[in-house]
């Protein structure tokens, strides 16, 4: 049920020890883009040299939508609901054929597919059930359902989803809710893994989120921080949860924009040192680690997304996710080659970022 996606079908040669700065600090992002124009991804690959994209319900292409991408007008008659599908296909795989033109690496491009709420594919694909719903499932029901998800990500053009949400449904904070397969650490590891491994052999791989654990917070960290007050007896029940899915092969974890006070009283997960270190030394998690989106209020506060990306980085993440607006995206980037250039960032780090970033596009499921 575990079995690895077939690697990409074509050599890449990812020399990081030789990176100019600005090409290290592109790298560092994940970036989104405002709306349906691809000619906007192809700008962004040429001026911002990216890790990774990530896509929203907001670029969902329709037929009219060609961007630079010159392809004959779908025939009259036809559904929009059925050519959008076949023009996001064609959309992603030349973005990506693109990207190892320009960059010689392939493109992490992800999108947030967890089901319930939280789906950026409108129909004719999948619309799958919350997590807590499937929380109610057995095993096997829920693999199918990371399994069917994982298929039409990759069909698309995806190789990352974002999910499954590894976050305990405590009772006492009012914002994970529906989100989280349960309250039982054990029934969600059980669950999220199932997901996990459907989405897997269907060749999509998978991020959990939200380190250390979301499901206490009452606030929305879209909007501003979030304080999440347990003792640290209690914040070890859910980062058992993200322990277990490591067992399982999770490659890929986000940490949340929340302050953990019993974990650093001074910063929140997105820019402290110390919950990273639990995260790697502790939990033994030697994966990819990004942010969550440096423009939700939660992570900017009384920051810029610049400032905000260098302190991420600083704090040992691998990527930032800056998902809407070209400012942000320019600012952090900028900040980001400052830093290097200035050894704040340092080669080591780059080093070892660019390596567990190579250990992942060297899992990426083949371009077909």
């Amino acid at each position: 049920m575990d079995k690895a996606p077939k690697s990409q079908d074509f050599s890449i040669t990812l020399n990081f020890a030789a990176e100019r700065p600005q090409n290290a600090a592109g790298r560092l992002l994940i970036v989104g883009w405002e709306g349906q124009d691809s000619g906007e991804i192809r700008d962004l690959i040429d001026e911002i040299r990216p890790g990774g994209l990530i896509f929203f319900r907001r670029n969902y292409p329709w037929p009219q939508d060609l961007g630079f991408f010159k392809r004959k007008a779908p025939k009259k008659g036809l559904s929009s609901r059925l050519v959008a599908p076949g023009r996001l296909r064609e959309i992603l795989f030349m973005v990506q054929k693109y990207a190892l033109k320009v960059l010689g690496r392939p493109l992490i491009i992800a999108v947030d597919q967890e089901g319930g709420t939280v789906k950026r594919l409108p129909k004719p694909f999948f619309q799958a059930q919350t997590a807590q719903a499937m929380g109610q499932l057995e095993d096997l029901d829920v693999w199918r359902i990371g399994f069917r998800l994982g298929q039409e990500l990759k069909e698309s053009g995806f190789n990352l989803n974002l999910a499954p949400v590894l976050d305990l449904d405590t009772g006492e904070g009012r914002y994970i809710r529906s989100r989280a397969f349960g309250s039982d650490p054990k029934v969600v590891a059980q669950k999220a893994g199932a997901f996990m491994a459907g989405s897997l052999a269907a060749g999509v791989l998978n991020c959990g989120k939200h380190f250390p654990g979301l499901g206490g917070a009452f606030i929305d960290p879209h909007e501003r921080i979030s304080e999440i007050d347990f003792s640290l007896d209690k914040m070890a029940t859910p980062m058992d949860v993200f322990r277990a899915l490591f067992a399982k092969g999770l490659r890929v974890v986000m940490t949340s924009h929340v302050l953990y006070p019993a974990l650093d009283p001074s910063y929140v997960a997105t820019f402290s040192n110390e919950i990273v270190s639990v995260l790697r030394r502790d939990l033994g998690f030697d994966g990819l680690l990004l942010t969550d989106d440096l423009e939700m209020g939660g992570a900017t506060g009384s920051r810029d997304p610049g400032r905000a990306a260098v302190r991420a980085v600083l704090a040992g993440h691998d990527l930032c996710l800056v998902c809407r607006r070209i400012e942000a995206i320019r600012a952090a980037r900028q900040a980001l080659v400052t830093a290097i250039a200035n050894n704040q960032i340092t080669k080591g780090h780059l080093l070892e970022s660019g390596a567990r970033l190579a250990t992942i596009l060297a899992r990426l499921p083949a371009l077909t």
